[in-house]
């Protein structure tokens, strides 16, 4: 069995190794050699241990994941919170909250020739305010006036010496304490965590088709005897068939009442929480608070 703890190797170094692994067709001579080790060359030798596992290709994989999923974990929450952290801020900044009211009267009055009416109600369509949207906001400091207080003097210039008529008790650092989150989710790329996830969601699907489809192939010789037994006793008391493991996020248990049962009956099957079902955990839960951000 290929367990990630008998693996010394760092999670790069074991990616490295799944790309220079032979092919198949290269380690089939050594899958099929009975004879003498002491026979081989050095390198055949360090193979043929690799070579007699079953689903070669994937254990390796499995096992980068095993040793790479907390650390991509991890930097797909921090960027995710960073961004969640920083969505906050602009909902609840007073400043900002201003500072575009402001910036909604000025968009107004110059493209459209008036102020939007405050009053409640207005009848006029032409009182009522037009949206400003967001590629407008970027064109504020590009928007600059020749007979200002002070060299590049532009619209955002204007709009901020606005909000300090209004709010004079305003000092420097209120804007950066209540967005002061902002600045480091600008770092953050949504592609590239869109892209973190999608490669997560890559790697769950691929852990299910090994946990459902392949379990035999990861069971140890004595625990397939045990399973067959068990088979056996299940036919002579058969019962209604189960659908797949369910998941409780939740109570973070990531198996089923039905099957936790099953396990307390089966000592070996209840020992045997292997590498396939924590990875496949970790996965749902990430995915799972991706999709409810």
């Amino acid at each position: 069995r290929l367990q990630p703890a008998d693996c010394t190797l760092p999670a790069e170094e074991s990616e490295r190794f799944v790309q220079v692994l032979p092919t198949p067709d290269l380690l089939r001579p050594l899958t099929e050699y009975d004879g003498d080790a002491t026979k081989l060359r050095d390198v055949e030798r360090q193979l043929l241990p690799l070579a007699k596992l079953t689903r070669l290709p994937q254990r390796l994989r499995l096992l980068t994941l095993f040793k790479s999923l907390d650390d991509r974990l991890g930097e797909a929450m921090r960027q995710m919170c960073c961004l969640q952290g920083a969505c906050s801020s602009v909902r609840r900044s007073a400043v900002l909250r201003n500072l575009l009211q402001i910036v909604l009267v000025l968009f107004n009055y110059i493209n459209y020739g008036e102020a939007p009416s405050t009053a409640e109600g207005a009848a006029a369509p032409s009182k009522q305010a037009r949206h400003v949207d967001v590629q407008s906001l970027t064109r504020l400091v590009e928007t600059q006036s020749y007979g200002g207080p002070f060299a590049k003097f532009n619209m955002l210039h204007f709009c901020l010496q606005e909000l300090l008529k209004q709010r004079p008790e305003l000092r420097r650092g209120d804007a950066a304490q209540e967005l002061g989150s902002v600045a480091a989710a600008a770092s953050v790329s949504l592609a590239s965590v869109k892209l973190a996830l999608e490669r997560l969601q890559e790697d769950l699907a691929f852990v299910r088709t090994e946990l459902y489809g392949h379990r035999k192939d990861y069971a140890p010789p004595e625990e397939s005897e045990e399973e067959k037994e068990e088979e056996e006793e299940e036919e002579e008391a058969p019962v209604e068939p189960q659908g797949p493991t369910s998941f409780d996020l939740e109570e973070n248990d990531t198996a089923s009442e039905d099957e936790a049962d099953a396990a307390s009956r089966s000592p070996a099957r209840q020992q045997r929480k292997g590498l396939v079902e924590r990875l496949l955990s970790f996965g749902i839960d990430t995915l799972s608070f991706a999709e409810e951000w």
